[in-house]
């Protein structure tokens, strides 16, 4: 039988197999949720908002 689509895991599992994931990921409580990538004018927009431009 293959392994639940969701389950826990430790910290130090999530940390050991960090490096070797292909997406950014963040874990929350035991479970590790993907991040996709900012778009470009979201990080334009980031960009003016810390830098004081108006």
């Amino acid at each position: 039988m293959s392994d639940p689509a969701l389950r826990k895991i430790s910290e130090e599992e999530d940390l050991r197999t960090k490096e070797l994931s292909p997406l950014r990921r963040e874990y929350v409580d035991g479970f590790v949720y993907a991040h996709t990538g900012a778009s470009l004018p979201h990080n334009r927009i980031s960009s003016n908002i810390a830098g004081g431009c108006s």
